[in-house]
């Protein structure tokens, strides 16, 4: 359709004197035409000015299909301003401002490369709309600054001075449209990098308001993003290009009636909102997959396979850590310290009874390392899961599965289900939420069962189940009703890999780790869940992990995974700055009453609390 469109524009855009026939076509001749969007001329070549399509000539529905394609090309014209949980990215079109801003070297390979809507050839950004010339950007929203925390506050300038070069009002007038600029804030999770961020894009769109913001996050935290912005009213449209239903307050949303019956078209729909960003001062959601395929035309990085193993000497880590200091603002997190009730870890080896123990031994060594491991954590934590894995023959013929089978919805043979259902009883008696934590679905989803059995619950009211196929609307459902004090939610079991990153669970003060995962800073995450700004109670974490098991072994290489990571992201100041368990003692009384009890305590091995 838009090839044709362009034939057809091709011939009405030679029509008139000869004269000027001769002329245009001379022109065209010897022009390597870069097409733009006109709205009172048509498509016309930037260079030459030669019209291929009138725009009398052009319907509606052609006139957002090419709008959309050249935003395709817009997304990759970026300058970056990353963080641990998203991207925020801010794209200075480069016709406005007189220059091509790329993220990691990503070319434009579209012939569409103009502005669609204004061809006045400023520059956005050295027209700021500053109404005065003293003071800095904190003076653009009165007190502003005083509602951020010191570690905001810096983290604020940094990006400015990153991105621009100065604060001061001032001298951003005279900004230099060809600078590049970018940076990273490496905040430890739960400390308001999502607040920061929409100060910054406040004040940004304040001075530079021809600036179009892109947040690019994972799929699952988008409508956290919704709730912020509009719990924090910053008085800034935005669109979520991941939510299939427009919000009614789209640029030109009374003219949707183009699409007729295709107004619940995904791909629609999302030309509506693209249009809708780049027509006005507003700012786009986007998934990290959904922006991968629409600004296509870049390479993913692999690592050879020969040098995943090699560990970077701790020397070069210094090195590296050197590079990267000028653009890299840290925060450990010790504001959570400073302002929250406080944290306590622990690491419980639990003992297996008989029956698990012999499931256990029962696994069959495997060359396939991850199902090997698949099988080890779905067994620690009870017997009958050994029946959601693929077995071999050696394994079919000891197991008995009958005998697994019907002890499927009794807690008490395997030693992690055992820890949970007793603890989560005596959490519910001090009015306690729980927060659980598994990579394994076949996991959370016998711990369901086994709730509603023991405790005649209900999934949905007092047990939520958190997992990666509910679309988004349900899972932000999930985290209001757990939140809400007043809900009769007791329980959350939560996929690490759907409900690690960017959601805020305060309303747990219990966190349950029931396995181990590889990357530390999953875990982290996890725990930060809870652990977070607006934490009313002191935040207790459980590791369990099964005696006699390779689970001890990978929790140890988790820690030195973490120690180099503190390595290479740790403040200048780090010894001031260091993310530490609360240095003051919390009693536990949930967990000395179970350690004590005469029918739970021949199930703990070890005990490591921090503090």
């Amino acid at each position: 359709m838009v090839i044709r469109g362009e034939e057809i524009g091709s011939q009405v855009g030679n029509i008139g004197t000869n004269e000027a026939r001769e002329n245009e076509e001379t022109s065209a001749l010897h022009c390597k035409h870069d097409f733009i969007f006109n709205e009172e001329i048509g498509i016309q070549c930037r260079w030459c000015g030669w019209v291929a399509t009138e725009i009398k000539y052009i319907t509606p529905p052609f006139l957002l299909i090419y709008v959309y394609t050249d935003l395709i090309v817009k997304l990759n014209e970026i300058r970056l301003l990353g963080s641990t949980d998203a991207c925020v990215l801010v794209y200075v079109d480069s016709k406005r401002s007189g220059k091509r801003v790329s993220s990691g070297g990503v070319n434009n390979t579209s012939q569409f490369h103009g502005d669609l809507f204004d061809d006045s050839g400023k520059d956005s950004r050295s027209e700021a709309d500053l109404s005065r010339n003293d003071g800095t950007v904190w003076d653009l929203i009165p007190d502003i600054k005083q509602s951020l925390y010191p570690h905001q506050q810096e983290g604020f300038e940094f990006i400015w001075t990153n991105l621009e070069g100065t604060t001061n009002l001032a001298k951003l007038k005279k900004v230099d449209a060809k600078r590049e600029g970018g940076c990273i804030i490496s905040h430890a999770p739960g400390t308001g990098k999502t607040k920061l961020t929409m100060v910054f894009l406040q004040t940004y769109l304040q001075v530079f308001p021809k600036c179009l913001p892109v947040i690019i996050a994972p799929s699952n935290i988008l409508l956290t993003w919704e709730d912020e912005l509009r719990k924090w009213n910053i008085g800034i449209p935005f669109h979520n290009m991941n939510n299939a239903v427009l919000s009614g307050k789209e640029h030109g949303i009374n003219e949707i009636d183009w699409f007729g019956n295709q107004r619940q078209n995904k791909d629609a729909i999302r030309m509506i909102k693209l249009c809708s960003w780049y027509k006005e001062k507003s700012i786009l959601l986007i998934s990290y997959n959904l922006y991968e395929k629409l600004a296509g035309g870049k390479e993913k990085i692999e690592t050879a396979i020969g040098k995943m193993g090699k560990v970077l000497p701790d020397e070069k880590i210094k090195q590296l850590k050197l590079l990267m200091n000028p653009f890299v603002n840290v925060h450990k997190g010790s504001i959570l310290q400073k302002n929250l009730p406080g944290l306590r870890d622990c690491v419980l080896v639990l003992k297996p009874d008989s029956l698990q123990q012999e499931t256990l031994e029962s696994i069959e060594c495997s060359q396939n390392v991850l199902n090997f491991e698949h099988k080890l954590a779905l067994v620690s934590v009870h017997p009958s899961l050994f029946l959601d894995c693929s077995l071999s023959k050696q394994e079919e013929s000891v197991v008995d599965k009958d005998k697994l089978e019907n002890l499927r919805l009794n807690p008490y043979v395997g030693v992690k289900t055992k820890f949970l259902i007793e603890f989560i009883r005596l959490c519910d008696a001090v009015n306690e939420k729980v927060l659980v934590f598994s990579q394994f679905i076949d996991t959370l989803s016998l711990i369901k069962d086994q709730l509603e059995s023991a405790f005649n619950w209900s999934v949905g009211t007092e047990v939520l189940y958190m997992y990666g196929k509910l679309d988004q609307k349900q899972k932000q459902s999930l985290i209001h009703s757990f939140n809400d004090a007043n809900s009769q939610a007791k329980v959350l079991l939560a996929s690490i890999k759907a409900s690690s990153e960017g959601i805020n669970l305060i309303g747990a003060s219990r966190v349950v780790l029931l396995d181990v995962v590889w990357n530390p800073s999953v875990e982290r995450q996890a725990i930060c869940r809870a652990y977070r700004l607006g934490q009313k109670r002191v935040v207790y974490t459980y590791h369990l992990l099964a005696q006699g098991t390779p689970e001890c072994t990978k929790y140890c290489k988790q820690a030195e995974k973490n120690r180099l990571s503190e390595l290479v992201f740790s403040n200048r100041n780090a010894e001031s700055d260091n993310l530490k368990i609360s240095g003051v003692k919390f009693e536990d009384r949930v967990l000395d009453i179970m350690v004590q009890h005469e029918k739970l305590k021949g199930m703990f091995g070890e005990r490591l609390v921090q503090p």
